[in-house]
């Protein structure tokens, strides 16, 4: 059972890559702030569980917002046919899942 490659855009899409960058970017910059950025290793970890929990957050805001979109912004993923609800519930869970375990 493997990930079908016509769904990969529409993931990165509703995930909303560029906040991810910035909530990565926010957490090192934080870790360097408070004198907290050693050990490297585990502020890399924190950042890129921060990272998938904020794929996590934006892509269940885009299911229970499709209907909105539907009339605001017909061409984010779920509206323009680039993924089903299921497939981006699923999809979350994954996001979600993934980064609180390994956090």
């Amino acid at each position: 059972m493997g990930v079908d490659a016509r769904l990969i855009p529409g993931a990165l899409q509703i995930s909303r890559p560029v906040n991810v960058l910035i909530a990565i970017f926010s957490i090192v910059i934080g870790a360097a702030i408070t004198g907290t950025i050693q050990p490297f290793w585990k502020v890399i970890i924190a950042a890129f569980s921060g990272g998938l929990i904020m794929a996590g957050a934006n892509t269940i805001n885009d299911v229970f917002d499709v209907e909105i979109d539907r009339v605001n912004r017909p061409k984010r993923p779920l509206v323009a046919g680039k993924l089903s609800v299921h497939q981006a519930r699923m999809l979350a869970w994954w996001e979600f899942g993934i980064g609180v375990v390994i956090s």
